[in-house]
């Protein structure tokens, strides 16, 4: 019974979140100062979020026919990502038009794409072992993303040159502690933003905005954000396609060692393939689980390049390099299942 109320209770609060004579609309609100993006127009406003000077939002409604609230969706936000800002805080631009203030962009943009890259990829159910109370690991053991159980989930494309590049934050390592920086959220099509989900389920707590800010900002490809995350999904796609995801789906709750990862790499994209990978770690209860590798690549990402050649014709890493973080020196690592292990 309480369950039925507790549901009931939430129903009535979403439908209050939305006014009655809301309608639906399209295009971008490019806010002009920092406002309240409220759960409800004059409600609450978890997580305090407000708008950011020169960043733009996808439009999803407005209040009333020429109202004054726009509904915008806020990556990152706490849930709800959804929510309403007042129209005096900025400009609306339609579906296909140009806003009228630009999301800012690095300095550098005419400057050559990054030739030099690692590839991140995460086995989500070792990741979600050391944060449970993710939003992406909650929606996991949901039942939600449940490919994501057998396959490689992007973490992000990281170009060797460097990080949080342009107006994305401040000048700072790639390394360590990221607060205080400032955060982008990327601008892209409804398409690619469809793909980028199921392979990226972190953007469920805004991971796709970070790695743009601190990544993506630096890969310099025309195009953008677009071109960013869609050199990205190819190759993640490219990676579980291959052998080298079915050798990972087949040894799920099995350990491996780093020489039958190497030879599993080499036989997906050329001898000394495997070499050019490194495998960071988390561990569990006395148990070392397999979290991420970490693939160099060499080449511009582009459409006829294949993840083998980029990988190919990266250098090799020095073998300790390629125990990474968690991994204790270990060198036998469990692939693992689907849920939170005993």
């Amino acid at each position: 019974m309480r369950a039925i109320v507790g549901l009931l209770f939430a129903v009535v609060l979403a439908a209050a979140a939305v006014p009655a004579q809301a309608i639906p609309a399209d295009g971008v609100f490019t806010a002009a100062q920092a406002c309240p993006a409220s759960r409800a127009i004059a409600g609450a406003n978890p997580g305090n979020v407000t708008t950011e000077p020169g960043r733009t939002y996808e439009v999803r409604e407005i209040n009333k026919v020429a109202g004054d609230f726009w509904r915008i969706l806020v990556p990152g936000a706490p849930e709800p990502r959804l929510r309403w800002v007042a129209r005096r805080c900025g400009t609306h631009a339609a579906a296909g038009a140009a806003p009228a203030v630009t999301t800012p962009r690095p300095a550098a943009t005419t400057t050559r794409q990054s030739a030099e890259n690692v590839l991140a990829v995460t086995w989500l159910p070792a990741f979600c072992e050391g944060q449970p109370g993710a939003r992406d690991c909650r929606a996991l053991a949901e039942g939600r993303f449940a490919d994501a159980n057998g396959r490689f989930s992007l973490h992000g494309l990281w170009p060797e040159s460097g990080c949080w590049c342009g107006a994305a934050g401040k000048a700072r390592s790639c390394f360590g502690d990221d607060r205080g920086a400032r955060i982008l959220a990327p601008s892209l099509s409804r398409a690619t933003a469809a793909r980028l989900a199921p392979l990226m389920p972190g953007t469920l707590a805004g991971l796709d905005d970070h790695e743009w800010s601190k990544h993506g900002t630096c890969y310099l490809a025309p195009g953008g954000a677009e071109t960013y995350f869609a050199d990205a999904i190819r190759l993640v796609e490219a990676l579980n396609a291959s052998p080298v995801g079915g050798f990972f789906k087949s040894r799920i709750g099995r350990t491996v060692t780093l020489d039958e990862i190497t030879a599993a790499f080499a036989r997906a994209f050329g001898p000394g393939a495997g070499e050019r990978v490194a495998v960071t770690c988390q561990r569990d209860r006395g148990v070392i689980l397999m979290r991420e590798l970490r693939i160099e690549l060499k080449g511009l990402v582009a459409r006829g390049v294949s993840l083998g050649d980029l990988i190919l014709a990266a250098d090799p890493l020095p073998r300790r390099e390629r125990l990474a973080r968690n991994c204790d020196g270990k060198r036998t690592f469990t692939i693992d299942p689907a849920g939170l292990q005993d």
